[in-house]
């Protein structure tokens, strides 16, 4: 009798199948936790930065900061105006009243020309303000799309360095369960059901990892997920042939 029946012979219990599927379930929990790790240990070692004050340079930062200020301007002088818009309004009906009244009112009729006065220098500075936004405007404006580019690129460089340890983490899984496959073969032991587990589990792992990335649309990562099904294809044929 060969040495191929002698293992093929072999009689695994329901017990033994079992806790292979309980070896299975248990190596895909730390794969999983790997394969998370992994992702977070590359977002803190290129420090990936999304807001927009990311910019590239201090000049763009200054760019950007002189918008700010000159909205926060902006908002104080059109804020003013429309205060000076009310007290005019009301220095108005009372100098007004007045005089439909018949009554002489110089602190009224004062105080109706110190309105319009407010009134003029709160346009102006409304004036002023919304120039000031104008011109500070396009400079930042362009920082920014400098800023969102340089966080761009950061996270497509995060997303394809994520992308590739986590398929040598699922290259190298399934190299060795079915090289402990082979191993618990040719040494015709019981635990070949055991090694069997593990296989199954780099195969999810597998599966997860072209679930993630199977629909991006960066194009190394497509062919990365194409290479990793025509690996595991070839190991698991080559392992096939092994056993024969």
């Amino acid at each position: 009798m060969s040495t191929r029946m002698d293992i093929e012979e072999l009689q695994t219990t329901k017990t033994e199948k079992f806790l292979a599927g309980v070896l299975a379930v248990f190596l895909l929990i730390a794969g999983i936790w790997a394969y998370q790790k992994i992702d977070d240990y590359v977002a803190d070692v290129i420090q990936i930065n999304m807001a927009v004050n990311a910019s590239v340079n201090d000049a763009d930062r200054a760019a950007i900061a002189r918008l700010q200020r000159a909205l926060n301007h902006s908002y104080v002088a059109q804020r003013r105006f429309r205060s000076a818009l009310r007290n005019l309004e009301f220095q108005r009906e009372e100098y007004r009243t007045a005089l439909d009244a018949g009554r002489a009112a110089p602190q009224l009729e004062r105080a109706y020309h110190r309105a319009q006065d407010r009134l003029a220098a709160a346009r102006h500075a409304q004036s002023a303000a919304a120039l000031e936004v104008k011109r500070a405007q396009p400079e930042a404006e362009a920082a920014r799309q400098r800023a969102f580019a340089e966080a761009e690129r950061r996270q497509d460089r995060r997303e394809l360095y994520s992308f590739l340890f986590r398929l040598a983490l699922v290259v190298a899984s399934i190299v060795a369960t079915l090289w402990l496959v082979l191993v618990v073969h040719r040494r015709r032991s019981r635990y070949v059901p055991l090694s069997l587990g593990a296989v199954a589990a780099a195969t999810v792992l597998a599966f997860v990892l072209a679930g993630d990335y199977v629909t991006d649309y960066v194009d190394p990562l497509d062919l990365g997920v194409l290479f990793l099904g025509l690996f595991g294809a070839l190991v698991t044929v080559l392992a096939f042939a092994a056993l024969q």
